[in-house]
């Protein structure tokens, strides 16, 4: 049975367990869950710093060292903070992030071929293997790059912009869609002129043109060590630059790290995240 609020009508209250969907108990979770780890991290750090400073210095200077502590506290607090708010941002909200003539060709990409990008695999086997995982893994790998960006620039400044990053993040498998058909076996095989990396390369490369996005030397390098150097690894000389490296970090991190992520059912950590077979 709902309920009552206690208002003047009389009416049951719409917020019962039974009317909170799984995505708002998840947020409120997180929330009080969040709390609790604020408290049990200022608690625990006040002890730790006061007793060494007390240990260390006279009681003149316990002022200074209350403020340090404060000082600690307020930083581990905006840390979580932005952490805990950190949501799953959609595939729409991430190519609107692409600056520029090149964000709107982007958005054009993706609205021409967005029934075919929720319909093929991540990839055969590695990743995101279930249909729609193609779309699900470039998603993942752009919010990864969102919260990597963040990170490693307020550290020391990036020399590539977050709307660079989620170009080449986006463009970087942007062949996959046509790569492969499925055989007579049940399996999904490369398409004849796409079986090499090659091939693939250039498929993608003349899908770019197509829709008239105009890439840096920077971007270029980008897209073509995404996964790395591979082959063309030389002790003399640094064949990936700042902005392959870091695009690579964040497909390596989707497709081997988290390789099942978004979790299926709505029921992963990280709060927005699902797939897009859910969604629809």
């Amino acid at each position: 049975m709902a309920r009552r609020c206690g208002v003047d009508d009389r009416r049951e209250c719409a917020c019962t367990e039974a009317t909170v969907d799984p995505y708002h108990r998840r947020l409120a979770f997180a929330g009080l869950l969040f709390i609790y780890l604020t408290l049990r991290l200022c608690r625990r750090h006040s002890t730790i710093f006061s007793d060494h400073f007390r240990s260390e210095r006279s009681q003149h200077d316990h002022d200074t060292v209350r403020s340090r502590c404060d000082l600690f506290h307020f930083s581990a607090l905006a840390h979580r903070v932005h952490y805990v708010m950190r949501f799953y941002l959609s595939i729409e909200k991430l190519v609107s992030m692409i600056a520029g003539p090149n964000g709107a060709a982007s958005r054009r990409m993706l609205d021409d071929n967005r029934a075919l990008f929720e319909t093929v695999q991540g990839s055969t086997n590695n990743h995101q293997a279930w249909p729609g995982g193609y779309i699900d893994h470039v998603t993942e790998g752009m919010n990864i790059a969102v919260s990597l960006y963040d990170t490693l620039n307020g550290l020391r400044n990036l020399p590539f912009t977050l709307s660079d990053a989620l170009l080449v993040f986006f463009l970087h498998d942007i062949e996959k869609p046509w790569k492969y058909e499925l055989g007579a076996d049940g399996q999904l095989h490369h398409r004849k002129g796409l079986g090499t990396k090659a091939d693939a390369h250039a498929f993608r490369d003349a899908k770019v043109a197509e829709y008239g996005i105009v890439l840096t030397d920077e971007q270029k390098n980008g897209l073509r060590y995404v996964e790395g150097e591979l082959d063309e690894y030389s002790s003399r000389r640094r064949m990936m630059g700042s902005l392959a490296a870091f695009c690579h970090l964040c497909d390596v991190t989707s497709a081997r790290i988290w390789f099942d992520h978004p979790l299926e059912n709505e029921t992963d950590t990280w709060i927005g995240a699902r797939r897009v077979r859910t969604r629809v």
